[in-house]
């Protein structure tokens, strides 16, 4: 692989990197801001505290895979100063119905296993039944696609955003350096 080539790529990552990492932000400070809701909310009760630790974690990766499909499918079709407005616009759709599927199929196997458990202690009996909650399983299954539908429809509005946005400072950002170049020149 030459320099230029090179150069390219890992411009086109890194401007894909600060797309999904730009939603990324917008949709853990959004979930981090609804748990806190949450928790503000339910303050009297005494298990709230214990709800709080174990959710927030949760709460900050759940908005991981989607992040990760918009990063993919940015890297592989980016934006880039050249396109035109419904390019830019059509590729950020797609990324985000890829980001929207990406989720949906990490929760789905999330809750596919979930569904799996061991019947019974696993010290106290030495050989525990595996449970499966078959209904269970596919219920689960029907919600994380449901979830994965439903963040397509309200993150594609921010990521349509962020894109343009995106796009539009790279068309500046190119048209100052070749200012520059042309008053270097002069």
């Amino acid at each position: 692989m030459t320099t230029v080539q090179n150069t390219i790529g890992s411009r086109r990552f890194l401007v894909a990197l600060a797309a999904a990492g730009a939603v990324f932000a917008v949709l853990a400070v959004q979930r981090l801001l609804g748990l806190l809701s949450s928790y503000l909310v339910s303050a009297g009760s005494g298990a709230v505290d214990n709800y709080l630790l174990g959710a927030l974690p949760q709460t900050v990766l759940s908005a991981v895979p989607f992040a990760l499909g918009l990063l993919i499918v940015l890297w592989i079709a980016p934006i880039s100063e050249g396109l035109t407005l419904s390019s830019v616009l059509g590729r950020a759709a797609l990324a985000s119905a890829a980001g929207a599927v990406v989720a949906g199929v990490i929760g789905a196997a999330v809750q596919f296993v979930g569904a799996l458990g061991l019947r019974g202690s696993l010290f106290g009996n030495s050989f525990p039944g595996v449970r499966y909650d078959g209904p269970g399983a596919l219920q689960s299954v029907g919600w994380a696609v449901h979830s994965a539908f439903q963040s397509f429809l309200t993150i594609t509005p921010l990521v349509l955003l962020v894109a343009v946005l995106l796009w539009i400072w790279l068309r500046r950002s190119t048209t100052a350096k070749s200012e520059n170049t042309s008053h270097d020149s002069v």
